[in-house]
């Protein structure tokens, strides 16, 4: 499956003004690929388990809302959780635009429950993954943070919502009342 794992529990967005003000940067573009991301571990007293990313590689960006990174050449890397990269890599046709509200990923770097080192912790082994040194990595702000359209279709994904639905893809930038799927 291409997509986030199972959501627990969530708060749809209030508009997509406010996602964007939340946002660090809005940027539409081309999706150039999507590649292998990083694996982040979760360990605890008992138990450690892992979850893939992928990160999609977009470019012609224009900055809708925000600043990019002034580390950011040529390229936005957005990463997001999934099942794997080969699931995801395929479906992503060439010419496929999408419209990201972005923040900062997280570095990686253990962090743990609590003080206690000895508790819960999650960290990222290979923090530089998916991407070429020193370029920033981002991730969606929300669910509804990343949609892309499908070429020559009216057909819109949101891949972290696990939704679909159709419409015109500029109606899901900051000015717009396409939120999400439905």
């Amino acid at each position: 499956m291409c997509g986030a794992p199972g959501i627990v529990d969530y708060d749809p967005i209030e508009s997509l003004a406010v996602l964007a003000r939340d946002s660090t940067v809005v940027i539409m573009g081309e999706i150039d690929r999507i590649q292998a991301g990083r694996t982040v571990t979760v360990g605890a007293a008992n138990h450690t388990s892992t979850t893939h990313s992928v990160v999609i590689v977009v470019r012609d960006i224009t900055v809708v809302h925000g600043e990019l990174d002034p580390a950011a050449s040529g390229s936005v890397y957005i990463e997001f959780a999934s099942g794997s990269f080969e699931a995801c890599a395929p479906i992503v046709p060439d010419g496929t635009t999408i419209v990201a509200y972005l923040e900062p990923a997280w570095d990686g770097a253990r962090s743990h429950v609590d003080e206690d080192p000895t508790s819960e912790y999650t960290e990222i082994k290979e923090p530089g993954a998916g991407r070429p040194v020193g370029q920033p990595l981002y991730r969606a702000a929300a669910l509804e943070g990343l949609v892309w359209q499908i070429p020559g279709s009216a057909d819109l994904i949101w891949p972290l919502h696990l939704g679909t639905g159709t419409g015109d893809l500029r109606a899901t930038l900051p000015d717009g009342t396409l939120a999400g799927p439905g």
